[in-house]
């Protein structure tokens, strides 16, 4: 009988011993995972260009860039407009497409934005295309808004 009743000691003492191992291992906090599904960009903005950047005191800058749909291969998806705005404004400044039509799956884009109103500052460009799916595609580069340059002499009429 000794013997019976050491092995079920030791039974029940494995039997507590898994059940603690057991509650602490599940005693860990709940791992979440979460996953943001990235969108797909629609249409790629490239060879942005401002002229002259910085300002050095003009009124006015010439914008460019190429815009291109990514997925050309979906019927009818090209190109359909497109617009620049300054910093925070949300006023929509059209640029043209350079052959005068947006109809194609790559465009160059061109547009003249006046900035002779701001102080001297950093602000952004804004470029925004939209696709004839109407989806919206947008890209940043930075403007620097500056005085005239002083080492420049300029012509005087004597």
């Amino acid at each position: 009988m000794p013997g019976t009743l050491n092995w079920f000691k030791v039974g029940i003492l494995g039997f507590v011993a898994s059940a603690v191992v057991s509650l602490t291992l599940h005693a860990e906090e709940p791992k979440i995972l979460c996953y943001i599904v990235a969108r797909m960009p629609v249409a790629e903005i490239t060879e942005v260009n401002l002229k002259p950047n910085p300002t050095f005191g003009a009124d006015s800058i010439s914008v460019s860039a190429r815009a291109k749909v990514i997925d050309s291969s979906i019927e009818g998806n090209y190109i359909s407009d497109a617009y620049l705005s300054l910093g925070n404004d949300t006023t929509r400044i059209q640029i043209l497409a350079k052959d005068g039509k947006f109809s194609d799956t790559l465009e160059t884009l061109e547009g003249r934005i006046y900035v002779g109103n701001l102080d001297p500052c950093t602000t952004g460009i804004y470029i925004v295309v939209t696709t004839s799916m109407e989806e919206i595609e947008n890209t940043y580069t930075e403007l620097i808004v500056s005085e005239p340059d002083s080492t420049v002499k300029e012509d005087s009429n004597e």
